[in-house]
């Protein structure tokens, strides 16, 4: 009794994964000559693999797959809305090699202290901005709401363009939170102490703040104040970013 039972379930279980919508897996197949395509895999029908290969879709007589692309497909089927699935993910913008840098070091402030950031809200943004700041500065003070009234402004004319980033340099981890969280900074930062761990910002020759550092999604330098000016960084700021003068 208990055995059947089980076995009931376990079919259910399947019965109903395979009706999941909206998933699909890109991977590497092998036709029966040892020639190899990543694709994803879309529908079966009349015999053949669909697949969507750069945006487009491509039909392969099953019986000219590898033995062991077929196995994985025997058990793997493509579901209900895998093709959807399939066509919005390869939308999807390659990983910024910035963004990877910047993993598991990127925090928000919790009050007095930090919590670890979500990158997804990240991964479409084609700029970043590092914000050289800190609570002892008092210029930087000052010039933090105008920063992120312009983000604002810069976000409402290109949703998700733009991803800021704090470079703090405060004296303690707790000044650094209680800065972002008094002044309202809805950015992350690089986590206290770590800033020489992400290269660009390493790299970087900020010598006074605030300063700012433009750069493109591969970490490549737009612009930065160590070059000009606050007043013509703002200018190609929104030049770049909100597409305006």
């Amino acid at each position: 009794m208990e055995f059947g039972m089980k076995r009931r379930i376990l079919v259910l279980g399947l019965i109903l994964a395979c009706a999941i919508p909206g998933w699909a897996e890109e991977r590497e197949w092998t036709d029966d000559q040892g020639r190899t395509m990543r694709a994803w895999l879309i529908g079966i029908e009349d015999g053949q693999a669909i697949f969507l290969m750069n945006e487009r879709e491509w039909r392969f007589d099953l019986e000219r797959l590898s033995a062991e692309d077929r196995a994985w497909i025997r058990e793997n089927p493509p579901r209900r809305g895998a093709r959807e699935a399939a066509r919005a993910a390869s939308e999807q913008p390659p990983p910024s090699p910035l963004l990877e840098s910047m993993q598991d070091l990127l925090v928000v402030s919790a009050g007095n202290s930090f919590r670890r950031a979500r990158t997804e809200d990240l991964e479409r943004s084609e700029y970043f901005l590092f914000y050289y700041s800190a609570s002892w500065c008092g210029p930087c003070v000052r010039f933090t709401p105008e920063l992120i009234r312009t983000v604002r402004q810069l976000e409402s004319a290109a949703p998700g363009r733009l991803a800021v980033v704090l470079v703090g340099s405060d004296r303690s981890e707790r000044a650094m939170a209680r800065y972002m969280s008094s002044s309202g900074m809805p950015w992350p930062a690089i986590r206290f102490g770590r800033q020489r761990d992400v290269p660009v910002v390493a790299g970087a020759q900020i010598r006074y703040l605030p300063g700012m550092l433009l750069v493109d999604r591969e970490g490549n330098p737009v612009a930065s104040t160590a070059e000009m000016d606050r007043g013509r960084f703002m200018q190609v700021l929104n030049e770049r970013v909100g597409g305006r003068s």
